[in-house]
């Protein structure tokens, strides 16, 4: 039972485990809101002050219950405690607890009001656009991987929301054109990104048909058909690992192969186009886009949408914020998988189509 409820804690990829932190992450939206609505409607939260005052005590029992149950069952709790997770789990709860400990005090209002850094447990539920439950659909999968960061994005807009009420908060000027000419950039780098992983995207296919094309031309004598049965299952299984220990043994496979086809007499353009193409595809399906380009376009990406929800006031802001952070996250985690084909051991939402491959009979010829 203590290692069920570790695995619930720390994986949330059962049902039971994503409902857990689904209602922790409501919890949090309603925590923001009343924040919110403390800050832009005093005077009506006054007049319901025992209700607002009943729900923040609800909601740091449930968090101080989650953190003690973490103690109560990590065998290593300092280790808990001084992790990134531990001190977001005791930041999320302390304002509260010091809210309580001084509530006579009205100077230390603005100790409630750091309740608000509750959200920082959004990056604690970012783990959910990682979690595979089972076969996805494409707005499955993508959705599944935007809608934490649209959360966090919405949650980081209520505060702002909240903040523009106060008299200390800058207002900001007509950033139309700022956020037009940067989003047109970030659409071009995407765009070129894009066109570089679509290319990649069809080579392979299209090496992969050439390579099946050349060895249905090759003669069927023993030593040659058994080679190229041994080569054929060598690329099942590298596609399928898809890790480098697979690439360098496929790549040996290949050259032992050629070997055997020089033996029986099997040369010139048949197997040299063979080689070319079995080394073309290996390493196109190797290649990704530039790591500093990567790192690039996901800062650019980050900083744009987090100007965009500082820079655009009230409801538009939220409306836009949500609508900047689908139509751009999307864009990324789309490109990025087409960039990655095979998907390097994770669920793919776009993969080469291996059904040549996978349908090839030696025998038949086709």
């Amino acid at each position: 039972m203590r290692n069920r409820i570790i695995h619930l804690l720390r994986n949330p990829d059962t049902p039971i485990g994503i409902g857990y932190n689904i209602g922790l992450l409501l919890l949090i939206y309603i925590s923001v809101g009343l924040l919110i609505f403390q800050f832009r409607y005093p005077s009506i939260a006054a007049s319901y002050d025992g209700a607002v005052t009943f729900f923040h005590q609800l909601i740091l029992f449930i968090f101080t219950s989650d953190m003690l149950l973490r103690l109560a069952v990590y065998r290593h709790r300092l280790d808990y405690l001084l992790s990134f997770d531990g001190l977001v789990d005791l930041v999320a709860i302390l304002p509260g607890i010091l809210a309580l400990a001084f509530t006579g005090v009205p100077n230390l209002a603005w100790i409630r009001s750091l309740r608000i850094i509750r959200f920082l447990r959004f990056l604690r539920l970012m783990k959910f656009s990682r979690i595979s439950t089972g076969r996805q659909s494409f707005w499955a999968g993508i959705m599944q991987r935007l809608l934490p960061w649209i959360a966090l994005s919405a949650a980081v807009k209520g505060i702002i929301v909240s903040a523009e009420a106060l008299p200390w908060w800058p207002g900001f000027g007509d950033m139309k054109v700022m956020l037009s000419v940067t989003g047109f950039a970030i659409a071009v780098l995407l765009g070129a990104k894009l066109s570089i992983a679509q290319t990649r995207f069809y080579e392979v296919e299209d090496a992969l048909c050439r390579i099946l094309g050349s060895i249905t031309d090759m003669p069927r004598t023993p030593p040659v058909k058994s080679a190229t049965n041994d080569w054929l299952d060598c690329l099942r299984k590298t596609l399928k690992e898809n890790t480098s220990a697979s690439y360098i043994k496929l790549k040996d496979r290949t050259h032992s192969f050629e070997r055997v086809l020089e033996e029986n007499g099997v040369g010139g353009p048949l197997s040299a186009g063979f080689h070319r193409d079995a080394e073309f595809m290996t390493h196109r399906l190797r290649a990704r886009t530039p790591r500093a380009i990567e790192k690039f376009l996901w800062y650019v990406t980050c900083v744009y949408a987090f100007i965009a929800i500082l820079g655009i006031p009230g409801l538009t802001g939220f409306v836009m914020t949500a609508f900047i952070v689908f139509v751009l996250g999307g864009m990324y985690f789309v490109i990025d998988d087409m960039d990655a084909p095979l998907a390097e051991g994770r669920r793919t939402l776009i993969a080469i189509d291996l059904t040549p491959l996978e349908e090839y009979d030696l025998d038949s010829g086709g």
